[in-house]
């Protein structure tokens, strides 16, 4: 199976997401299982719960056969999203398209789950070009997303708008038109990655008073980032670091997707025109 693999599994914390879940009365067999009326019961009553299910999408066994058919749809869901977003022109439309991505890789018994990421781009030495980061919300919920990736096994990454962001003129060669990453080094978020420099700078904080900072003032992005990889992908030169900030997704099924219509599209019938049809 050429040695595809995923990192994430660990069985401890597979084994005890498995066991809440049994107690709860949650069927966690199928991708997508968040929206069972049982998940979103205890949903009600922890805001946060949301976070058991990317949780086990990461840190589950996945067999080599299911891995090796998982990324080929990917690819192909990545490939057809993308064409029709870059073909629309829409900067900045990461949350909307992560979603998107998301839901469609669910009707294909693909599993994933939605990143609110902080992130930051090193670029080649020779760009002369300073890094540029996203970052978190001042008020640290990471409901409004400094960016929006989706993490589907094999690919630890999938962003489809990285580059399509409003830059300034030149960045954009530095960048990749799709992330699918499966070779990427783990990383250790720092807190000038996930707090704007000024608002650090304001308090006067840094290093270890900066984490004690977000750990008390910011108390569940502190959580999530310590839950969840930080990861560092590699295009050519180009260093990009992706430190989750919350979880997030879709609150609509994919056919309610209907905010955002790349070229009049909805996120439905992208997947039933373009998707499908190189499945089949």
């Amino acid at each position: 199976m050429n040695g595809i693999s995923w990192k994430g599994s660990n069985k401890q914390v597979e084994k005890q997401l498995v066991a809440q879940f049994e107690s709860l009365g949650i069927d966690y067999s199928n991708p997508g299982f968040y929206d069972d009326p049982n998940f979103l019961r205890q949903e009600k009553k922890d805001p946060r719960f949301l976070e058991k299910y990317a949780l086990y999408v990461e840190s589950k066994h996945y067999e080599d056969e299911y891995l090796e058919r998982a990324k080929k749809s990917i690819i192909i869901c990545a490939e057809s999203l993308h064409k029709a977003i870059k073909k629309d022109g829409r900067l900045g439309a990461c949350v909307d398209v992560s979603s998107m991505l998301s839901r469609m890789l669910e009707e294909l018994g693909i599993w994933s789950y939605v990143t609110n990421s902080a992130v930051k781009i090193d670029f080649p030495q020779s760009s002369k070009i300073e890094p540029i980061w996203f970052w978190s919300p001042s008020d640290g919920s990471g409901m409004a997303a400094a960016h929006a990736i989706v993490v589907a096994p094999p690919f630890a990454i999938v962003d489809l708008t990285i580059k399509m962001q409003p830059y300034q003129p030149g960045v954009n060669r530095y960048l990749p038109e799709i992330a699918l990453v499966t070779d990427y080094t783990n990383g250790q978020w720092e807190p000038e990655d996930v707090i704007e420099h000024d608002t650090l700078n304001m308090y006067g904080l840094s290093g270890d008073a900066a984490r004690k900072a977000i750990q008390s003032q910011l108390r569940p992005m502190y959580e999530v980032m310590n839950t969840f990889p930080c990861r560092i992908a590699t295009f050519g030169e180009t260093h990009i670091k992706y430190t989750t900030i919350a979880i997030g997704g879709s609150l609509e099924p994919l056919s309610g997707i209907l905010g955002y219509k790349p070229n009049g599209q909805t996120a439905l019938e992208i997947f039933q025109n373009d998707i499908i049809p190189r499945l089949s």
